[in-house]
């Protein structure tokens, strides 16, 4: 495949992502709002292109909410099969949430090279 083929396929495939992420409900508006700066810049290969990109990637890292977060909030609003459901993954060796949201954090976190073409 051509290179610039490919990563026009990789930034695409970034831009349906985020829309995919920024659709969750649940996503963290500090999430939502760089994502949306990210996708209305995405093309700009000056300073506003890099600073949305440095801004979406810095708040999709810390989108992640690490097993023991997502245990402290079921132990204070969720239920007990959802609290079991966690502590079993942590007994597995998980140590971040599993949720879409945070997945999809994780995987355009790893895209973040993209971001700036």
């Amino acid at each position: 495949m051509d290179k610039n083929l490919e990563i026009t396929a990789i930034r695409d495939r970034i831009v349906s992502k985020t829309n995919e992420l920024t659709a969750i409900p649940w996503t963290q508006e500090r999430i939502k709002k760089a994502a949306q700066t990210w996708l209305d810049n995405r093309d700009d290969r000056g300073e506003a292109g890099r600073k949305a990109a440095a801004d979406y990637a810095e708040a999709l890292r810390w989108g992640v909410a690490t097993i023991d977060e997502v245990i402290a909030h079921f132990e204070s609003a969720g239920t007990d099969a959802e609290l079991a459901d966690v502590k079993a993954q942590k007994a597995k060796g998980i140590t971040t949430c599993q949720c879409p949201a945070c997945k999809l954090c994780e995987e355009l976190y790893a895209l973040k090279d993209y971001f700036v073409i």
